[in-house]
């Protein structure tokens, strides 16, 4: 049986070797200084530039990455996917989100050693980042059926995915604990738009918390968590801004379309098709300032950390502005091909791109303003000299373990020195990951500040952040009851905290500093297996097998041996006897037939052991006998005992419309929609899959499999061969 997949961890991004080339003079304009001009014997239409100019890559035609900073003028990293790159994002530290739309692959490269796990998300459309990119949305857009987004992580594992259902994604954003998405229309069949246009916002586990419906697609979408709102822009030109209950603040005709948010949450700039660029006050949509540039930059903008600067470009005739507070202080443009360009989220320094189509080479230049004032508070900056920083004085004065709520396990921490102390780029973690393998870091706030004295909270469960409490947003435990460690590290991952905790105690109230006893710290030699829920293979049709991975932990330091049961109905349908070596976890598998259903049937399923359950809802599909379900006919060389693919899904280089037996674009016949972030030329980008018979119950994990799901070949996206994957 095919594993119904939605994204898929696989393989390594780097092929070989690294060759290096020359920086050319430097030049000036109106005191902008010219810090590079290159040229690279390659087309290309990607840009990224670090959070304060001191890196700056460029993406080409041929999949490959250029590098410029103190360290490599110039260096080219060799990549295994021979395709288009089409999204490039430069995360702290050292880390470049790279992403091929023509491949449905993206992940991250880490700029030390060339490497980085690979992705895959059939229909690959648009991504996003966190700040310090360890975790990556991404969203698809199949054209003649639904869209899916999932979130990875820095290691290539896939931590959730889900079906859109009833639209395909446009645009992504991820801020911490939450990531919304840009739905559009779809196009059933090749002919009339269907679905439902808006705004979705889902949480760290997949589950949908609401969606805002709107008539027109949403062409871009962003997150403001100091501000508490999701900004959109919309097909029609209108600019929406709702709170994190899905409320609408504000919205307005007169700016829209493409928008973009700083990251302080303060500004959001709008391009109209007037040439006029916008930029409006995000809580109450007051303008800012307004300035004619001439130019329509749709989604081609880059915004400073304060919104005072922005880059546009016009990329199809390789025109580019900076604007500060509203005055135009630098143009450059071009006539040979089309270009693009990005923005140091300091504002001081600018890259951009232009291909020369008739030499088919590409036009390298990066500019740097010395007088720029935006301010560098990027999370992830570590903007002050360390010799002069303040030392850290922070500890733990409280904690609760007891107990299966969420809401009343907490750690409270304090800051006993002198000066306040901005945790921004800030994180949390535990010692061994447990109760479940997916949990990921707390990060703090950007711009949440302690100060001297004062205590702040932080709650497992979930709420709205306030001074002196915030939530990690999990619905289950995260702290080891039988001992565990808080390990606190600034936005230079340095240690900063290191303290140990049981529940024997219950409650840690002004606990020193890694003073608990050493079986605290090391496991009690009595325990239980906890359980969670990893991941399941639904939604399956009625007759198939569904398959439910559990995540077994030992919190005990001696090795223990249960029996774990799969309930569905009371039923105990599957069991195993399981050994769990001392502090250790272990994944097992349990599955069952399904049952013939008339309808689609969603209800909960239960992994048991003696002491501790988990649940989960599953669905499973009615058959159509009629072949009137959503799958496509079946091709001619279509192997009858194959299961049909996922909606999106494809092998790799199969770029064919699937409704096409020629192989032949098709778009002279459907609308296509606009690329907001890749290459015009990018024209086998989203191709249809041969189905689209699985529409996930958006409250629903769908991740691949265990530990990050199946491998890719490493030539993925090559196009070279198709390739399976298999279930287990």
């Amino acid at each position: 049986m095919r594993r119904r997949d939605l994204m898929e961890a696989g393989a390594s991004l780097l092929a070989v070797g690294v060759t290096a080339r020359g920086r050319h003079a430097v030049a000036s304009q109106d005191g902008v200084e010219q810090i590079l001009e290159d040229t690279h014997d390659e087309p290309g239409l990607t840009t990224g530039v670090s959070t304060l100019g001191d890196i700056v890559v460029y993406g080409f035609d041929d999949g490959n990455v250029m590098v410029y900073d103190d360290e490599r003028d110039g260096q080219l990293i060799p990549l295994i996917v021979d395709r288009s790159i089409s999204h490039l994002l430069v995360r702290e530290p050292e880390t470049v989100i790279v992403a091929w739309m023509d491949a449905d692959v993206f992940g991250p490269l880490d700029l030390e050693t060339g490497d980085g796990p690979l992705i895959e998300h059939p229909g690959l459309w648009d991504i996003d980042a966190t700040s310090d990119g360890t975790a990556m949305a991404s969203v698809t857009y199949p054209h003649d059926t639904v869209g899916s987004v999932g979130v990875a992580d820095d290691e290539g594992t896939v931590l959730w995915s889900s079906v859109l259902e009833d639209a395909v994604g446009y645009a992504v954003a991820i801020a911490e604990e939450y990531v919304a998405v840009a739905t559009a229309h779809y196009w059933e069949e090749g002919t009339e738009p269907t679905g439902q246009p808006g705004v979705r916002l889902f949480d760290d586990s997949g589950a949908e918390l609401w969606r805002y419906d709107y008539d027109e697609d949403v062409l871009s979408v962003d997150i403001s968590l100091e501000h508490e709102i999701v900004v959109a822009g919309t097909d029609d030109g209108r600019t929406i801004v709702l709170d994190l209950e899905g409320n609408p603040i504000w919205e307005t005709d007169d700016y829209g379309g493409w928008v973009e948010l700083s990251r302080d949450g303060e500004t959001i700039v709008t391009s109209g098709a007037d040439g006029t660029l916008s930029a409006l006050e995000s809580m109450t949509g007051e303008v800012r300032w307004e300035t004619d540039i001439g130019m329509w930059a749709a989604a081609d903008l880059s915004v400073s950390y304060d919104g005072m600067r922005v880059f546009v470009a016009n990329r199809s005739d390789s025109e580019f502005a900076v604007i500060d507070d509203g005055e135009i202080i630098w143009t450059e443009s071009q006539d040979v091909g089309p270009g693009w360009g990005a923005l140091a989220s300091d504002g001081s320094t600018w890259s951009t791109i232009v291909t020369d189509l008739e030499a088919e080479r590409s036009l390298l230049a990066a500019y740097r303003d010395p007088e720029a004032t935006a301010e560098a508070t990027n999370g992830d900056a570590a903007t002050e000299d360390p010799e002069t920083e303040t030392p850290v004085s922070l500890e733990l004065v409280d904690y609760s373990l007891l107990g299966d709520d969420p809401q009343e396990e907490y750690i409270t921490l304090r800051n006993t020195g002198e000066q306040p102390l901005d945790l921004t780029g800030w994180r949390i973690e535990d010692e061994h990951g447990i109760p479940a393998s997916n949990i990921s870091p707390f990060d703090f706030p950007s711009g949440f500040t302690l100060e001297p004295g004062a205590d702040v909270t932080i709650v497992t469960g979930q709420g709205t952040n306030t001074a002196d409490t915030l939530y990690w947003g999990y619905q289950r435990q995260v702290w080891n009851e039988e001992g565990d460690t808080v390990f606190v590290f600034d936005s230079a991952g340095t240690l900063q905290l290191e303290s140990s905790i049981a529940a024997a105690t219950e409650n840690g109230s002004e606990a020193e500093n890694g003073n608990e006893n050493d079986e605290a710290n090391n496991g009690s030699p009595d325990g239980e297996l906890t359980v969670v829920i990893d991941q399941t293979n639904a939604p399956v049709e009625a007759g198939e097998q569904l398959l439910v991975v559990a995540n077994l932990a030992n919190n005990a330091t001696t090795e223990q041996t249960d029996t774990l049961e799969l309930v569905v109905g009371g039923e105990v349908v599957d069991s195993q006897s399981v050994t769990v070596a001392g502090e250790a976890t272990q994944l097992v598998e349990l599955g069952y037939t399904t049952y013939p259903v008339e309808q689609d049937v969603s209800f909960e399923v239960t992994v048991r052991t003696s002491d501790d359950s988990a649940s989960t809802t599953v669905s499973v599909f009615a058959t159509d006998d009629n072949g009137d379900d959503e799958l496509e006919p079946e091709d001619e060389d279509t192997d009858p005992n194959d299961e049909p693919d996922e909606p999106g899904d494809q092998d790799e280089g199969d770029t064919e419309d699937p409704s096409d037996s020629n192989g032949q674009d098709d778009s002279d016949d459907t609308e296509e929609p606009t690329d907001p972030n890749g290459s015009d030329e990018q024209e086998d980008t989203d191709e249809s899959s041969d189905s689209a018979d699985d529409s996930d119950d958006p409250d629903e994990e769908s991740d691949p499999g265990p530990e990050g799901g199946e491998e890719s070949s490493a030539d993925a996206g090559n196009g070279d061969e198709t390739e399976e994957n298999n279930s287990e």
